[in-house]
């Protein structure tokens, strides 16, 4: 996949290459086009809306220099698709920048997680939200997000927020989704009607 960075015009069944991507390009764009040809998907608002939001909150938010996007598709698992900045902010520091206090890099999470914004246009803020009611939509779906110690983790229809031992600490932010269940059928419509708090355990 290395050898193949940045090289959106390789031909592979299994996995689209490691791409960096950035607002002066429209590689996300040719990336969401890529996977709906590559894994015959016709759910172009799905696939668009994810990667947009995924991207932007990295862009506005992470002060990254490098930022990554990949795809794998396994026969007998699903699509999954993963971002990563290795050198940005992260969420909990994001959030502190924006005024909010809290003793735990996972409250942050929650506090995304919950519809919480660092934004200004506070209905602009709450793509990581949204994600994760469309992920819960279906208990087969895998979402997580690793940024600085904490860690959110939906497996098995159940969500968990949880916070590393400092030896394990990510630089940036990686977030990683997987559709297991039919990904034609999943919309995302209704997803920003209401917030909705969830019990983390």
């Amino acid at each position: 996949m290395l050898q193949n960075y940045n090289n959106l015009d390789f031909i592979d069944k299994s996995y689209l290459p490691i791409t960096g991507v950035n607002e002066t390009n429209n590689k996300v764009e040719k990336f969401a086009e890529r996977i709906l040809i590559t894994y015959n998907i016709s759910n172009a608002n799905l696939i668009n809306y994810i990667l947009g939001e995924l991207t932007d909150n990295i862009i506005e938010h992470s002060k990254y220099t490098n930022n990554y996007i990949l795809a794998q598709y396994y026969k007998n698992t699903g699509l999954e698709i993963c971002i990563y900045d290795d050198d940005g902010i992260g969420i909990p520091q994001s959030f502190k920048n924006a005024g909010f206090h809290f003793d735990k890099d996972y409250e942050a999470i929650k506090m995304a997680l919950n519809g919480e914004s660092t934004k200004d246009n506070k209905e602009r803020g709450t793509g990581l939200s949204s994600i994760n009611r469309i992920m819960e939509s279906s208990s087969k779906n895998e979402f997580i997000i690793i940024s600085r110690k904490a860690i959110y983790n939906f497996y098995d229809g159940k969500g968990n927020v949880y916070n590393l031992d400092d030896k394990y600490e990510l630089k940036g932010t990686f977030i990683g989704i997987l559709f297991k269940n039919d990904i034609n059928n999943i919309s995302i419509y209704g997803v920003w009607d209401t917030i909705i708090f969830y019990p983390f355990h």
